[in-house]
């Protein structure tokens, strides 16, 4: 049931995905003045038989059976309901994504003795699960806040307390954490979600994995890319929105994030986006915690609870304080992840503890831990 369910959901994906396409060709060929093309998919879920069929001088592979029947019937009611792709309750039952999907009702096909119930793929949001309209990411005011307030502490990002490693406490216990994280496995295709200046796609890298980095602010790309290069490390960064990526699913073995579900405004969409994008088996792995403003308070630095930019958009944030880890826990279970455990990095918020003693800095316990699941194979 669970690898039906993944098929059919990639079904969707490709779906969507080929519309896109055909949209970005159209586009061009209208600019070169030339006449665009009109496709329309079904999609549907049923037995089939398949192979050669024909004389030795004449052999074709087809498919044969009532559901290829029934799909091309569907196929069929495309124009006159005006949906680009419809889908089969078969289908959309299986994949159990009916939130990507809109009721058109009850229809009759020809050479079917039943009516059948029909969907529309919604294509505004079939490449993940958010509700919102898509289009550039930039046109949301609260994103754009976002990108404001990094791009802005991007220059001095690395020089903020707990932005990079400064001691052997700490080295020691983020190499254990990219240990729990990693289980042993690898060479893997990662992808930093949220990069900033490429702390966890450097040490991955440096690990030797194939890494993409993305964030949604260009002034921390830049900064990531110089550090890449003056390390002599091979590593991806795009700038792009970790709500909506623009990859095809099952592109990665590892998807991880360091602080950055409370930056956004649809974080369980975002999870939902991030599980596309993993292979079977692929890991999710959120390293988090909960806020402190107290904590915030004791560093020499600026707090981006405080700023400007997200005091105008933290109601907009559903994650902004943080949540537990028992909590994450629980919506990685909910996405249907499986094998998810957790650890609450104790040794790192003890290492950190130190350091800033040690730098005169007035510590205050802060709650860490770090969460993965897989995606069933």
């Amino acid at each position: 049931a669970g690898e039906q369910r993944e098929t059919c959901g990639r079904a969707l994906d490709a779906a969507a995905e080929a519309m896109r396409a055909l949209d970005r060709l159209n586009e061009a060929r209208r600019a070169a003045m030339k006449p665009v093309v009109a496709v329309d998919l079904a999609l549907h879920l049923g037995e089939v038989l398949y192979g050669n069929v024909g004389a030795v001088d004449r052999l074709d592979f087809t498919l044969i059976g009532p559901a290829v029947n029934e799909v091309a019937r569907l196929e069929a009611l495309c124009e006159p309901l005006g949906a680009r792709v419809v889908v089969s309750a078969e289908l959309a039952a299986a994949c159990g994504a009916t939130r990507r999907l809109r009721p058109l009702g009850r229809h009759p096909l020809r050479g079917v003795r039943h009516e059948r119930e029909v969907f529309a793929l919604d294509l505004e949001s079939g490449r993940n699960a958010m509700s919102e309209a898509r289009g550039d990411p930039r046109g949301d005011p609260v994103k754009r806040q976002v990108a404001a307030h990094w791009n802005r502490r991007a220059k001095h990002f690395d020089e903020d307390f707990g932005h990079s490693i400064g001691t052997a406490a700490e080295r020691a216990a983020w190499d254990r954490i990219l240990d729990l994280v990693l289980a042993g496995r690898g060479p893997l295709e990662v992808i930093d979600l949220g990069c900033g200046t490429g702390f966890l796609a450097l040490e991955l890298a440096q690990r030797g994995h194939r890494v993409t980095g993305v964030d949604f602010a260009p002034a921390m790309i830049a900064a990531a890319r110089r550090k890449a290069a003056e390390r002599g490390l091979a590593v991806r960064f795009e700038e792009a929105d970790a709500e909506a990526l623009a990859f095809a699913p099952a592109a990665f073995d590892l998807a991880i994030s360091r602080h950055l579900l409370w930056t956004l405004p649809h974080p369980e969409a975002a999870i939902a986006e991030w599980v596309r994008v993993l292979r079977p088996g692929g890991r999710l792995a959120v390293i988090d915690g909960i806020a402190d403003p107290r904590a915030a308070v004791a560093l020499p630095q600026e707090s981006a609870h405080s700023s400007p930019e997200y005091r105008a958009i933290g109601g907009r944030l559903p994650y902004l304080d943080g949540r537990p880890r028992g909590d994450i826990e629980r919506l990685f279970a909910a996405h249907g992840l499986v094998g998810v455990g957790g650890d609450d990095v104790a040794d790192l918020v003890l290492a950190q503890e130190a350091r800033m003693q040690a730098e005169g800095i007035a510590a205050r316990r802060r709650r860490r831990y770090v969460v993965w699941g897989d995606v069933p194979r």
